[in-house]
């Protein structure tokens, strides 16, 4: 498993059966807020994250320029962003 895939799989657990169990947490009272709302947070460090690992994948980005697959990626990327 690459660095990517380790990335997106502790992205998808840490955002969608996380949130739930941390704001269980929250609503019982268990845990103080930390983190404000959890899903803010660890979207932009994921988003941070596959940004800082992108230039190290030029080869895969060359190969799909001609399906305009990149653009439409980047301009997700920046979407999610703003």
């Amino acid at each position: 498993m690459n660095r990517l895939s380790k990335i997106a799989a502790l992205s998808f657990f840490l955002l969608f059966p996380g949130f739930l169990i941390y704001h269980q947490l929250l609503a019982m009272e268990l845990l103080q807020p930390f983190i404000r709302g959890l899903y803010g947070p660890v979207s932009l460090a994921s988003l941070l994250a596959f940004l800082v690992l992108l230039p190290w994948h030029r080869d895969w980005l060359r190969s799909c320029i001609k399906e305009r697959y990149v653009l439409c990626v980047l301009g997700f990327l920046l979407y999610t962003l703003v």
